[in-house]
């Protein structure tokens, strides 16, 4: 991008309003302007797919866009220049010595560097070790993964401020300046994160700041934003958009504009006066590259289960689907599978030839009895072209994760029955109830949580025993002994069982801890 301009003026312009520049595109008009969605210009699954392209994917798409690369400059210069013939025409390697002293063009699809080691950050990218002699699409691939961002996003990026991976002559002005990171419009771009690596790392750092913290930035997603044109306020005004995810929300707060009907009516050349392109540009070239930034409108509800996983009893597991496209959806067979951490896998039943029509969920739900004690992960699959699939699916939208861990041990059991010191009492009169709990695992410590003994008197009147400490953890085979006393202001009949506290439902009687295989419950005392 800069370059572009740059090369369109004898005067050389260092400060330029990235935002609002014209992207030139090499590829056919694919799209309408009509197609593009302010508020959602690209899915939030999409936006953070780190697993898009491999590295050699990488590499041999920056190929395809630059079949041969003018190393040296010695093609005719189409953007004019000083008048160093006597035609008045120059070469590339003439220009570019004229203007910025350089004789000699790598394209991204042969650039190499060494790269720094960059500490893990927390909620944001993982560490990233040195290298050597890396090439871009070894750093795109690095960054991508460390900073859970597709690597599809850093190649746009990389085209929509620079022109970078379509260029066959960039200048290394290009690279200092790759993504435009700390390029703010108006003001000269900071040294410091100068440079191709620099700039892929912290524009993919930018965005999963975004992402965790989006209080503290303008934009934000779930609610109207107002959204300037263009840099020129007074003039060209605002409007108002319904952000529908983070990463579009990330888009507006890294390019602060938006596309006017008039550059969405020329969709790749120039509109107005109060046109902006930074977001056209990302959309529109993710588009042409990659594919459609939107998903199918399915959503994944995630794996759950009916209740608390134990070795010993029956593993119901669930999930659902909701087709929210106007297309019927066809999912072929699916499953769910267990992998403990000896590497056994279980199978769930499958179901076949799975189709959802518009708007309907459909719900999946099979059980297994784990033999093993051992951290489980379960995973949604498909079977697609002769095998098992596993996570991602592209044309689903996932709301929850496809996949699940979850340690599972043996079931911790009443290993002494709930009894209560008397079958009778009088008003204020203390009375203790007992029970025991045992972990009976041989291997787990288990986090048994907070338990208590709940008692109700017959009109419904709710009487507690005091609770166990919070998060009561017992190691394998210790025993529990709970103890606890109080008195009781009003007469009548009561009923107590054991109830324990969980997030999801608070406080609840349905807690899987169970004696000969019922809920361990005890009966009925009378205040006098």
């Amino acid at each position: 991008m800069i370059k572009k301009i740059f090369k369109l003026s004898i005067v050389i312009i260092f400060v330029l309003v990235l935002s609002v520049l014209p992207l030139i595109n090499t590829e056919t008009d694919a799209l309408s302007g009509s197609d593009f969605n302010p508020g959602r210009i690209i899915d939030d699954y999409i936006f953070y797919n780190s697993s898009s392209m491999s590295e050699s994917q990488i590499q041999l798409f920056l190929n395809s866009k630059v079949p041969t690369c003018d190393t040296y400059g010695q093609q005719l210069s189409e953007f004019g220049g000083p008048d160093l013939n006597s035609d008045g025409k120059v070469q590339r390697w003439e220009w570019g010595k004229y203007y910025y002293n350089q004789t000699v063009f790598t394209c991204l699809k042969n650039y190499k560097q060494d790269t720094p080691q960059m500490e893990a950050s927390s909620g944001l990218c993982e560490a990233i070790p040195q290298g050597d002699n890396r090439t871009a699409a070894q750093i795109v691939k690095d960054v991508a993964v460390a900073c859970g961002l597709n690597p599809q996003d850093l190649i746009v990026l990389l085209q929509k401020e620079q022109s970078l991976v379509s260029d066959d002559w960039p200048l290394t002005t290009q690279y200092e300046h790759a993504t435009g990171f700390a390029c703010p419009d108006g003001a000269p771009c900071d040294p410091s994160y100068g440079g191709f690596f620099y700039q892929v790392y912290y524009a993919a750092r930018q965005f999963k700041i975004y992402k965790a913290y989006p209080d503290s930035f303008n934009y934000k997603e779930g609610r109207t934003n107002t959204i300037y044109w263009h840099p020129d306020f007074s003039r060209c005004g605002s409007s108002s958009v319904y952000i529908e995810n983070q990463a579009t929300a990330g888009l507006y707060n890294y390019t602060p504009y938006r596309p006017n009907q008039a550059a969405l009516d020329n969709l790749y050349g120039t509109g107005d006066s109060c046109s902006s392109y930074g977001n056209r540009n990302f959309w529109r070239t993710f588009n042409d590259w990659f594919g459609s930034t939107l998903t199918s409108g399915i959503t994944f509800s995630g794996i759950s289960f009916t209740s608390q996983p134990y070795t010993d009893r029956t593993t119901t597991a669930t999930f659902s689907i909701t087709n929210k496209s106007s297309k019927t959806l066809y999912l072929g067979r699916i499953k769910i599978f267990a992998k403990s951490a000896t590497d056994n896998t279980y199978n769930f039943n499958s179901v076949d030839n799975l189709t959802i029509l518009p708007g309907k969920t459909y719900t999946y739900t099979a059980s297994l009895v784990l033999p093993e004690e051992s951290t489980y992960t379960f995973t949604v699959a498909r079977y697609y072209n002769d095998t098992w699939m596993i996570p991602p699916f592209s044309d689903l939208y996932y709301t929850d994760s496809v996949i699940k861990t979850v340690v599972i041990t043996k079931r911790p059991i009443v290993s002494e029955s709930l009894k209560i010191s008397a079958s009778s009492g009088h008003i204020d009169e203390n009375i203790t109830a007992t029970f025991k709990i045992q972990n009976t695992s041989d291997t787990a410590y288990i986090n048994i949580g907070r338990m208590k003994v709940y008692g109700k008197h017959v009109d419904g009147t709710r009487v507690d025993f005091g609770s166990t400490p919070d998060n009561l953890t017992l190691a394998p085979g210790e025993v529990y002994s709970y103890s606890q006393t109080r008195s009781f202001p009003k007469t009548g009949i009561y009923n107590f069982t054991i109830t324990d506290y969980r997030e999801d439902i608070g406080w609840s009687t349905s807690y899987p801890i169970t004696e000969n295989g019922t809920i361990s419950t005890i009966g009925v005392i009378e205040i006098l």
